[in-house]
């Protein structure tokens, strides 16, 4: 172990070397001068058999096999004095109103019931952290707490988890000559549910087709439109990232770089990819309608002579697409999925060929 922070010292210097002032010292001395001029903070380095000590909101997006939460019932907190009031509704384009409190104990009527709102978002972001906290742990969750000096109004952390936990009693430690005994401390812990059997006759539930020739062709192509859209890519550049998506997919290359490079290059497409007419764009965008989960392949929004216009992009490439109800009716699906999402905004709705040709689909 100590070997091993010996080596994470010596990265940390080196990495020095080269983010200090923008590494322009051309010499060791100068280096070694400039590091004696200022603390240097370094990043201590984890490792996968040491236990690490994180805040809650520090934890997140980690998880690990026992996850111990500490002082679950901490000393309440200073009260709160000043404090900002915004009422902003999230559908609002600006505030309604804003108010700096001095008091919250002398909040005015006024103001009382945007307090009493402030309030209740607070708690509700302690529940936020609790929820973070618990869903860490892999498989034992342990909580542990001291008795504060003083009771914080409301539940904490303990007292919402202490009637669903178990105690675990510790071994009594050993006599310290001159100290005092110890009260008794335990632990609690919660233990994962099982997880649920399958039924004895299980409900057949649909399988996804396996990937064609076709589909992975498709799945290559749309990843590296994706790409393009992002930045414009030279014609190297392309080829290498249409390599890539190729392997990614098991399709052919040449094939993904002919099909992207017929659309990114056709007239009636380049409008969805580059350009100053561009006011948004987006891959794969997630749209709700009736409570399912829709996926358009490409939503843009342009600059046109008469106002903005949203387009629902549809990539078909194997076939003409508009003869096709199923396809149609899809399509116009997501269209009016955005129209509601967009009240008042022009919404329009076309398919996209392998031949770069854009055909727009309209009501009959």
């Amino acid at each position: 172990m100590q070997r091993a922070a010996a080596l994470d010292a010596i990265d940390a210097v080196l990495a020095q070397a080269l983010t200090l002032d923008g590494a322009r010292y051309a010499t060791p001395y100068g280096f070694v001068r400039a590091l004696k001029r200022r603390a240097i903070k370094a990043a201590s380095t984890s490792h996968a058999d040491a236990v690490q000590l994180l805040t809650v909101h520090g934890a997140k997006g980690l998880e690990a096999q026992i996850v111990f939460v500490m002082d679950a019932d901490p000393e309440p907190k200073a009260r709160e004095t000043a404090t900002l009031l915004i009422d902003w509704p999230v559908e609002s384009e600006q505030p309604r109103r804003c108010a700096f409190v001095y008091s919250e104990a002398a909040c005015p009527p006024s103001l009382a019931a945007l307090l009493d709102a402030e309030r209740q978002a607070r708690r509700r972001e302690e529940l936020n952290g609790l929820y973070v906290a618990m869903s860490r742990a892999k498989r034992r969750l342990v909580f542990s707490a001291t008795e504060p000096s003083r009771r914080a109004p409301g539940a904490s952390w303990w007292d919402r988890i202490e009637p669903l936990a178990a105690a675990w009693e510790l071994p009594a430690a050993a006599a310290v000559p001159g100290v005092d005994a110890l009260p008794p401390a335990s632990l609690k812990t919660l233990r994962f549910a099982p997880r649920p059997q399958p039924a004895a006759q299980p409900c057949a539930v649909p399988q996804r087709s396996p990937d064609t020739d076709a589909t992975r062709l498709r799945k290559a192509v749309h990843c590296l439109l994706e790409w393009s859209a992002t930045a414009p890519l030279s014609d190297g550049a392309r080829a290498e990232f249409a390599q890539a998506a190729a392997d990614e997919f098991g399709a052919p290359a040449d094939a993904v770089a002919a099909l992207a490079q017929a659309i990114l290059r056709s007239p009636d497409c380049a409008r969805f990819f580059n350009g100053p007419q561009l006011r948004w764009a987006g891959n794969e965008v997630p749209i709700s309608d009736a409570g399912e989960l829709l996926r358009i392949d490409r939503l843009v929004q342009l600059d046109a002579a008469g106002g903005p216009v949203w387009w629902v992009l549809d990539y078909k490439l194997q076939h003409a697409p508009q003869p096709l109800a199923a396809c149609r009716a899809q399509l116009l699906r997501y269209r009016d999925a955005v129209r509601r999402v967009q009240p008042g905004d022009a919404v329009r709705c076309a398919f996209v060929t392998g031949a770069g040709a854009v055909i727009e689909v309209e009501v009959d």
